[in-house]
């Protein structure tokens, strides 16, 4: 006796759902748009659209720094999330003293938290505490810089966009604010990375 309804397709969605089943490459590297943009700014196609892919694709400043201004962001990033500011340059003293809203926000924190996951979120805050104390090492000018160019939300932007923008020229100013990130990038190089 046969069975009712539609005969499956040997072919049905299982090899749609793919990439190499939808006939693309392996690897998404973005629409011919979007690589003309990143080509135009850095230079290249593989580095993002950010300040310091900006400087390293245009060659102001070395792989090593690169790395190290990356390795600088992912800290940041596990430490406060994707998208925030750091809360301690933004809100200061704000921050330790604790408002209404944050109250809250807090208690659920403490409450949800596994006990691997407070070792990694510590392990994170401990690596970011140790690239900015290398940073405030190098002095206020260096750390300002460094963070401003490395870290969302990229405060420090506008020597990268010199390099994009040709209504900007490049100045002797652009080039002390380099000197200064190079010298931050190389002091977070220096110390070597830990796992976050």
């Amino acid at each position: 006796m046969a069975r009712a309804g539609r005969k499956p397709s040997a072919n049905a969605k299982r090899r749609q759902t793919t990439r190499a089943g939808q006939g693309r490459a392996a690897v998404d590297k973005g629409t011919e748009e979007l690589r003309g943009h990143k080509r135009a700014a850095t230079g290249r196609t593989d580095l993002p659209l950010e300040p310091l892919g900006v400087l390293y694709g245009r060659g102001k400043i070395e792989e090593a720094e690169y790395r190290a201004g990356l390795r600088l962001e992912a800290a940041r990033r596990a430490s406060f999330g994707h998208d925030t500011a750091a809360p301690r340059t933004v809100y200061g003293d704000r921050l330790a003293r604790g408002a209404a809203d944050q109250w809250a926000a807090r208690q659920m924190a403490s409450t949800q938290v596994s006990d691997d996951m407070l070792r990694r979120e510590t392990r994170a805050e401990a690596e970011y505490d140790r690239l900015l104390q290398a940073l405030h090492r190098c002095g206020k000018a260096v750390a300002g810089a460094t963070l401003g160019i490395a870290t969302r939300p990229y405060a420090g932007a506008w020597v990268a966009a010199a390099l994009v923008d040709r209504r900007r020229p490049w100045t002797a100013r652009h080039d002390t604010r380099l000197a200064l990130i190079r010298e931050g990038l190389a002091a977070i190089a220096a110390i070597g990375s830990r796992e976050l």
